[in-house]
């Protein structure tokens, strides 16, 4: 009697699902995609916080951020966990904002914090909708 075996490979093909962001209903583009990185959905700053009516500012030399809306004011630095706000208090950032591709890349939970904005995150649809 003949035997014979087969031996297939089955490797899961998992499609990528682009993260979009809507903010009060607008969806917002930027030249660099959101990202998800270490567990954290990640917004290229300055696309997701202009749309919310806040001012940035790099400072390349010291790898800095200020972001301004009214009369706030919050300076990050890149590979940093650590805000500081315009009246010299801090907080700490569970993760630290990241450049990708030319751009800062912020946790959305930031972004929410200092705008005040509700944020609702749909992982089926990798969907961020953010509401002021």
């Amino acid at each position: 009697m003949n035997t014979f075996s087969i031996s297939v490979d089955f490797t899961p093909i998992i499609p990528t699902i682009p993260i979009e962001v809507f903010v009060d209903g607008t969806e917002v583009v930027a030249d660099v995609s959101p990202v998800l990185r270490d567990g954290r959905t990640f917004l290229p700053l300055r696309a997701i916080t202009e749309a919310l009516g806040a001012e940035v500012h790099w400072d390349a030399a010291n790898q800095q951020i200020t972001l301004s809306r009214g009369t706030q004011r919050a300076v990050l630095t890149i590979n940093n966990t650590t805000v500081t706000y315009q009246d010299g208090s801090t907080s700490t950032l569970d993760v630290a904002p990241f450049i990708q591709d030319a751009r800062t890349m912020v946790p959305v939970r930031f972004v929410s914090e200092f705008t005040g904005s509700q944020v609702h995150w749909d992982a089926e649809s990798q969907t961020v909708t953010i509401t002021s």
